[in-house]
Parts: structure tokens; C-alpha cells; sequence
């Protein structure tokens, strides 16, 4: 069973239908199709090799297209595992009698309301294991990680969690650190500074400033005893504490640390081996990035591209922002690109945003049709339309043959984007 890759060529004649597709396979036969006594030119193969160029004049495309998905290999079997069957709800969506709160909250297929009524019990326990829990958003985490009850007061954040937090995986509780920091909760913001030590000013100032906001200054030192800060910044905070308006005087620092112009301009004074480490723990330890200020800083003088790139992997990253690195091509074949298919997933970008930017126009065409990004393809964003590519095709090209053969013809070598290479093929038939 053949497992060659659709060319370009290929998958601009999968979008033809008939009867455009049945004349253009005619005219191209007509006009490119080897001769089989001799040697393919594209594979040196003498016995067939089942490129479309040898299709026989007047076969339906959907014949066509048959043949093809039949020569892919065959997906490997899936099994269900086990676990699934352990955790198989059971039939009607009836739980067994009695079910204790702690076992509840462990299971894996909760309904909205289940989860709603372990939360209102505000159980330390039931908590604590609902807080990794998939089908909890992170208000509810952030919630629990403030101390706040259901019904709306504060207090201490339970033993069970925090130790979930001592204990949980350091990469996983970095991506907590975001709902973590501003929680103002001593035994929250121990773990914190015990186990993440922030990198940043800002990402040191906050656990500090809001302990002493929710409680006083006393407790802030302690935290700050327990912390591992640089030396002179250990200083500079000490003396705070030690002050009347030594409050005041970390919150004007941290307004200091988050004015726009201050974060433009300290992100384009950094080192270019530094840039995507220092943006990722900005964004970590509660920076929120000044985007219409970046965005106007990009259009008066272009950031570099680490810098732009370490920026575009943010999800909170503007659109705007996100289509100048589109612009800038697709990594090259087989090298991964996780911030485009997170802007895809997240319906930041959609397929039609790579019509029109991504060049050149072999690489979108084989992000958006080739059999091997099919699952990719199948986690983009719900919202947006999976296939405009061939509605785009045909309504361009309609059925103008001419200009199909010219899409065809120069799909493989064209520089610019699908839209600029439909726009090019319509002109060039154009009397």
C-alpha cells in the first residue's frame, strides 16, 4: 500500500468538481501525462507509480479521490483502555446509593451538577481533589487558591489544598502560578516563594504586597524571611516593612513596573537569548502585557523576530500581532509550531486567516488538505470553518478552465499566499 504524500498539484485537483474537474484531468493528460512505456518523471517508476497526472481521461473525480484515501495506510487499531472502563458512568447517569463527597469529587465524569454541589459544601477535602479536577475552570481555582467560601466570605486556604500544592508537579503548579500569586493567602504565597522563586521584580513584589494587604505587615515578613530573593532586593523590601507608608511604597513600585512604555522598553533591551525566558516568566508571575502599546512600538520600528515570536506564543496574544509572524512563512517541514496550532485550537487565527497570509502557497494548501495534518486540522477551533478551501477555489476559479490549469500549473513554485495565487491564475485568463 502506497503511503506517498500528496503533491500541491494533487490536492488543487481534489478541489475541482465535476465537470471542471473531469475537463481539467482531460486537458492535463492531454498535455503533461507521460508516457507510460518510459520512465515517470517524478519517480523513474515504469509500472505505475499513481500519480493523478496518469489518470485516465474523463474518470470521475470522486473515483479519484477513492483510490487515493484507499492507497493510505490504515490507522492502527485503537484500544480502549482500562481506566475508561473503570470509570464508565453508570447506566441512566444513576450513581450508586451513598457515595461519600471525597469519592465523588475523584471521578472523572462528573455532571455540571455534581460538581456544583461539591463545590457549595466548601469541604478542605472535597476541594482538594477537586481542584485538578479537568471539567474545573480556573475562576473556581482561583476562588479556592483566594480562600473564598461559596457564599461569598474569606478565610484561610485549607491544609488538603496547600499540600496538593507542595506536592503537585513543578511544571504544573508553574501554570498555576498566574491564579496563585495575587492570592494574598500566607500559606499560598509560601509555596510560591518556596517553590517557584519568581524571577521577576514585579513576580517577587506581589506574593509580598498582597499578604500584607490581607493581613499585615508582620505576616509579609515572614513570607519574605522564607524566601530566597536576591540580596539587594531582599533589602529594598525589608526596609519597606520596616517603614510607615512602606505599603505604598511597593504598590507605586509595581504601578512603576507595569506602566506600558516601561515594559516596551525593557523588552526590546533584551538579550536576544533571554527574550523568550523572560516573556514566558512575565506572563507567569501576573504581568499583563501592554498590547496596543506593543503593537503601535511593532508598526513605528518592527521588534526583532525572537522577541515578536516569544510574544506570539502568549495566548493572550492580539491577532494583529499574530498575522505579521504568519506573514512570515510556515517553520519548514517537519520542524513543530506549537503557537500556531495553539492559535488555531484557541480560534485566534482560523484557515482562513492562512489563505490569505501564509505564503508560500504549496505550504498552506498542504497545512489545510494533506492527509497528514488531518489531526491537527481536527483540533482547530469549532468556530471556524474547517474547509474554506475549496469554496474559495471555486468560487475564484468558477469554471474557468484555463484558469485551473494556471492554479495547477503554478501552485508548486508560486511565492505569495492561496488568495494571491487564485487572484494571479483568474488575471492571467482575464482578456
Amino acid at each position: 500500500m502506497s503511503t506517498t504524500r500528496p503533491e500541491p498539484v494533487d490536492l488543487v485537483l481534489e478541489l475541482a468538481e465535476s465537470p471542471v474537474a473531469e475537463a481539467l484531468a482531460a486537458r492535463l493528460a492531454g498535455s503533461r501525462e507521460p508516457d507510460m512505456r518510459t520512465p515517470c518523471a517524478r519517480c523513474g517508476s515504469r509500472d505505475g507509480c499513481g500519480s493523478r497526472w496518469r489518470r485516465p481521461v474523463g474518470r470521475p473525480a470522486a473515483e479519484v479521490v477513492a483510490e487515493a484515501l484507499d492507497r493510505l495506510p490504515d490507522e492502527a487499531p485503537t484500544r480502549r483502555p482500562q481506566v475508561l472502563r473503570t470509570f464508565a458512568q453508570p447506566a441512566a447517569g444513576v450513581r450508586p446509593a451513598a457515595v461519600p463527597p471525597t469519592e465523588l469529587a475523584l471521578r472523572p465524569d462528573l455532571t455540571p451538577g455534581e460538581l456544583s454541589a461539591l463545590l457549595a459544601l466548601d469541604e478542605p477535602d472535597v476541594d482538594a481533589r477537586l481542584f485538578g479536577h479537568l471539567a474545573l475552570d480556573d475562576r473556581e481555582r482561583r476562588r479556592m487558591l483566594d480562600g473564598i467560601r461559596s457564599d461569598g466570605s474569606r478565610g484561610p486556604v485549607g491544609t488538603p489544598l496547600l499540600d496538593v500544592l507542595w506536592t503537585m508537579d513543578l511544571a504544573r503548579l508553574r501554570r498555576m502560578l498566574p491564579l496563585a500569586i495575587e492570592s494574598g493567602d500566607p500559606g499560598v504565597a509560601s509555596v510560591i516563594v518556596g517553590r517557584l522563586e519568581p524571577q521577576t521584580e514585579s513576580g517577587r513584589l506581589r506574593p509580598i504586597v498582597a499578604v500584607w494587604t490581607r493581613h499585615d505587615a508582620e505576616a509579609a515578613g515572614r513570607l519574605l524571611a522564607s524566601a530566597s530573593y536576591p540580596a539587594a532586593h531582599t533589602e529594598e523590601i525589608a526596609r519597606a516593612l520596616a517603614a510607615p507608608d512602606g505599603l505604598d511604597v511597593l504598590r507605586a513600585r509595581l504601578a512603576e513596573l507595569a506602566d506600558p512604555a516601561y515594559i516596551v522598553a525593557s523588552l526590546r533591551r533584551l538579550a536576544h537569548d533571554r527574550q523568550s525566558w523572560w516573556i514566558e516568566h512575565i506572563a507567569a508571575e501576573g504581568g499583563v502585557f501592554p498590547w496596543a502599546e506593543l503593537l503601535r512600538s511593532h508598526q513605528e520600528d518592527p521588534l526583532p523576530d525572537a522577541l515578536r515570536n516569544a510574544l506570539t506564543a502568549l495566548p493572550d496574544c492580539p491577532k494583529e500581532l499574530l498575522i505579521t509572524r504568519l506573514r512570515k512563512g510556515l517553520p519548514e517541514e517537519g520542524k513543530a509550531d506549537p503557537w500556531l496550532d495553539a492559535a488555531l485550537e484557541a480560534g485566534a487565527l482560523s484557515p482562513h486567516d492562512l489563505l490569505r497570509h501564509v505564503s508560500p502557497a504549496a505550504s498552506a494548501l498542504t497545512l489545510l488538505r494533506a492527509p497528514e495534518h488531518h489531526d491537527r486540522r481536527a483540533r482547530w477551533h469549532a468556530s471556524t470553518t474547517s474547509e474554506p478551501t475549496g469554496d474559495l477555489f471555486r468560487a475564484t476559479l468558477g469554471t474557468d478552465l484555463d484558469a485551473w490549469v494556471v492554479a495547477v500549473r503554478l501552485v508548486e513554485q508560486f511565492p505569495g499566499s492561496i488568495v494571491e495565487l487564485l487572484e494571479t491564475s483568474r488575471a492571467a485568463t482575464t482578456v
